[in-house]
Protein backbone atom coordinates (compact mmCIF):
# COMPACT_ATOMS: atom_id res chain seq x y z
CA UNK A 1 0.00 0.00 0.00
CA UNK A 2 2.64 2.23 0.96
CA UNK A 3 4.65 1.85 -2.18
CA UNK A 4 1.53 1.89 -4.24
CA UNK A 5 1.15 5.60 -2.54
CA UNK A 6 4.78 6.12 -2.99
CA UNK A 7 4.85 5.85 -6.67
CA UNK A 8 1.55 7.87 -7.52
CA UNK A 9 3.18 10.95 -5.66
CA UNK A 10 6.52 10.32 -7.68
CA UNK A 11 4.97 9.95 -10.65
CA UNK A 12 3.24 13.57 -10.43
CA UNK A 13 7.32 14.84 -9.75
CA UNK A 14 7.64 15.07 -5.94
CA UNK A 15 10.47 13.53 -4.36
CA UNK A 16 9.52 10.60 -1.55
CA UNK A 17 11.20 8.77 0.95
CA UNK A 18 9.62 6.30 2.94
CA UNK A 19 11.02 4.35 5.88
CA UNK A 20 10.25 2.11 8.30
CA UNK A 21 11.10 2.56 12.18
CA UNK A 22 10.90 1.27 15.27
CA UNK A 23 10.55 2.69 19.16
CA UNK A 24 9.38 5.69 20.63
CA UNK A 25 7.43 7.07 16.73
CA UNK A 26 7.53 10.87 17.49
CA UNK A 27 11.24 10.34 18.19
CA UNK A 28 12.38 8.46 15.53
CA UNK A 29 10.68 10.35 12.89
CA UNK A 30 12.44 13.23 14.26
CA UNK A 31 15.84 11.87 14.28
CA UNK A 32 14.87 10.53 10.53
CA UNK A 33 14.24 13.97 9.59
CA UNK A 34 17.13 15.45 10.88
CA UNK A 35 19.54 12.29 9.55
CA UNK A 36 17.81 12.93 6.40
CA UNK A 37 17.95 17.08 6.16
CA UNK A 38 14.02 16.70 5.42
CA UNK A 39 12.47 19.80 4.36
CA UNK A 40 8.77 18.40 5.42
CA UNK A 41 7.47 15.72 7.81
CA UNK A 42 3.83 14.48 6.25
CA UNK A 43 1.64 12.79 8.79
CA UNK A 44 -1.76 11.09 8.49
CA UNK A 45 -3.96 11.74 11.65
CA UNK A 46 -6.81 9.69 12.81
CA UNK A 47 -9.63 11.38 14.52
CA UNK A 48 -9.98 9.70 18.11
CA UNK A 49 -11.59 10.80 20.75
CA UNK A 50 -10.46 12.43 24.29
CA UNK A 51 -10.07 8.99 25.98
CA UNK A 52 -8.01 7.64 23.07
CA UNK A 53 -5.77 10.78 23.20
CA UNK A 54 -5.65 11.24 27.35
CA UNK A 55 -4.18 6.58 27.05
CA UNK A 56 -2.49 7.06 24.34
CA UNK A 57 0.52 9.00 22.72
CA UNK A 58 -0.71 11.44 19.85
CA UNK A 59 2.34 11.59 17.50
CA UNK A 60 1.24 14.51 15.44
CA UNK A 61 0.65 17.10 18.24
CA UNK A 62 4.60 15.47 19.45
CA UNK A 63 6.18 15.62 16.24
CA UNK A 64 4.53 19.79 16.37
CA UNK A 65 6.39 20.70 18.57
CA UNK A 66 9.57 18.35 18.64
CA UNK A 67 10.64 18.76 14.91
CA UNK A 68 13.26 21.37 13.43
CA UNK A 69 11.31 21.07 9.89
CA UNK A 70 7.71 22.08 9.30
CA UNK A 71 5.15 19.03 10.12
CA UNK A 72 2.03 18.57 7.52
CA UNK A 73 -0.66 16.60 9.62
CA UNK A 74 -3.14 15.55 7.00
CA UNK A 75 -6.43 14.56 8.47
CA UNK A 76 -7.63 11.30 7.23
CA UNK A 77 -11.45 11.24 6.48
CA UNK A 78 -12.60 7.54 7.79
CA UNK A 79 -15.99 8.44 5.36
CA UNK A 80 -14.11 7.98 1.94
CA UNK A 81 -11.37 5.43 3.51
CA UNK A 82 -11.76 1.95 1.32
Amino acid sequence: ALSVLKKQIVDKGVKVETFLIEGDVSEQIVAKAVESDAGMVVIGNHRHGKLYKFLFDDISTNLTRKAACPVLVVPTDKKRTK
